[in-house]
């Protein structure tokens, strides 16, 4: 009967607390009001940095356009076929 299995876990009751409770973690990070601000404060946008045009290459010939190649139905590969083996003739 189920009555005569012995229990193979212990009570909930009895099993030690395997981590910290949270309460007594001390916290990594400082508050948010005592990390001071890592860049200054954004004020006024920066001035738009003009780009000058690259001078352009004298006697460049035009990039080539890829046109693929027609479609050729190429024949199959040839089968490879052993050569037959040597016949051993009998001796006369």
């Amino acid at each position: 009967p189920v009555e005569d299995i012995p229990p193979t876990l212990p009570p909930v009751e009895d099993i030690p607390p395997t981590r910290a409770p949270v309460e007594d973690i001390p916290p990594t990070l400082p508050p948010v009001e005592d990390i001071p601000p890592t860049r200054a404060p954004v004020s006024s946008p920066p001035p738009p940095v003009i780009y000058e045009s690259p001078p352009t290459l004298v006697n460049s010939p035009p990039p080539p356009v890829y046109s693929p190649p027609p479609h050729v139905h190429s024949p199959p590969p040839p089968v490879y076929s052993p050569p037959p083996p040597p016949v051993h003739s009998p001796p006369p």
